[in-house]
């Protein structure tokens, strides 16, 4: 008793005594006010708050809430990082890159498209031997990108020296599908809805779709040329023509064409009794853009330019009396070739569920410059000279087609 009177009188002696719960009593509050607060039992690691993020974000998707789901799914990544949840997010983006593409907000769709893509070359960086490359290959190049290069193969292992015993491979339980040791990450039944995922699954239908690339057209056109209404000896004012164009569309969009086409045309002489009758063939290079219109992207505006060479002949009928200076055999009085340099508006009116066929109606403006054509024997000029049939004449065509994109 004297002794613990003793040490409760000394000052020194009682704050050094009163330190350590003085400590425990001050120490970290904010901890002891969340443990009070929170159930018990509750675990809110990263890994708890990953599986959490995953979870809302397969709900978001079910419910086609695709902006949730990668807010949800971007969560979980920064928290556990793994490759599938980059195939997830790359998932959401495409759902919306086709639904911005069905809406025509071009803005919107291009820049899911390219959050898509990186997402899928993260998945691809990451797993380059994965067995599904080949389809998220084809995803990528679908939205306009290029998939990541794949990782060379290993080099075959050299066998071991004699009398060595080669070092055991280890098995499918010692690492992760991520990389990450066994020791490092749970088996793959305890994270299933945490570090590894599984896959939204892809409704049918709705899985982007590469743009086709090339197209296909056929169709009528008329011709008029207005510096031949009121020749004399040559019917040219009007002609009618069949017309065949196809060429490859480049970009995400598919905006730039790149083609060639074919026309043939001609005037049917036997409707006049004095005049000689006109036809022609052109063969152009095209380059042009097309631009979508509306919602949808049905309606799409082509603007082509229009640069090639052209045949002109003309004809005769066995009662008409052959110009003197008549260059042909039969029917042909004569031919000669020509350049010819233009423009072409239209509108293409794309039908069906893929929007793969549909109807062009275009309108051209070309200008022809000819040459002055061959000069028979005994003759100073071509018979062109001869019939006074210009050299330079402008034409305007209105055609209707059918197409289809392949």
């Amino acid at each position: 008793m004297p002794l613990l009177e003793k040490l409760c009188s000394s000052p020194r002696l009682a704050r050094w005594a009163l330190a350590p719960s003085l400590a425990l009593a001050f120490a970290n509050p904010a901890h002891a006010d969340a443990d009070e607060d929170s159930p018990a039992g509750v675990d809110d690691s990263p890994r708890e708050q990953a599986k959490a993020a995953v979870q809302r974000g397969q709900r978001a998707f079910q419910a086609e809430d695709y902006a949730a789901a990668i807010v949800a799914f971007d969560e979980a990544n920064h928290l556990r990082p793994t490759p599938k949840l980059d195939y997830n997010l790359g998932i959401c983006h495409q759902r919306l890159h086709a639904r911005a593409r069905s809406d025509g907000t071009y803005d919107a769709e291009r820049l899911h498209a390219n959050a898509a893509i990186d997402a899928y070359n993260r998945y691809l960086a990451a797993r380059p031997t994965a067995d599904d490359r080949p389809v998220v290959e084809d995803l990528i190049r679908g939205l306009g990108g290029t998939p990541v290069t794949a990782a060379a193969l290993k080099p075959a292992p050299k066998p071991p020296p004699a009398g060595e015993t080669p070092a055991q491979a280890p098995t499918s339980g010692d690492s992760a599908d991520d990389g990450r040791t066994k020791s490092q990450d749970p088996a793959p039944s305890d994270m299933s809805q945490g570090d590894d995922p599984v896959r939204p699954p892809e409704p049918a239908g709705t899985s982007a779709v590469a743009l086709p690339r090339g197209s296909l057209v056929a169709g009528l056109a008329l011709w008029s040329i207005p510096q031949m209404n009121a020749h004399p000896t040559v019917e040219a004012a009007s002609m009618g023509a069949l017309l065949i164009r196809a060429g490859v569309h480049f970009g995400a969009r598919r905006w730039l064409f790149v083609g060639a086409g074919l026309a043939v045309a001609g005037v049917n002489n036997t409707q006049t009794t004095s005049k000689l009758g006109s036809a022609a063939q052109t063969f152009d290079a095209l380059v042009g853009i097309h631009l979508p219109v509306g919602r949808g992207g049905r309606l799409v505006i082509p603007m082509t330019g229009i640069l090639g060479a052209g045949r002109e002949a003309l004809r005769t009928r066995a009662d008409i009396p052959r110009p003197a200076c008549a260059s042909g055999s039969g029917t042909l009085v004569g031919a000669r070739w020509g350049g010819r340099i233009g423009a072409r508006a239209g509108v293409l009116i794309f039908l069906g569920e893929r929007r793969n066929h549909g109807l062009n109606i275009d309108l051209d403006g070309v200008a022809n410059l000819y040459g002055r054509g061959p000069v028979a024997d005994d003759c100073s000029q071509s018979v062109f000279q001869e019939l006074a049939v210009p050299r330079a004449r402008a034409s305007i065509g209105v055609s209707l087609g059918y197409g289809v994109r392949f």
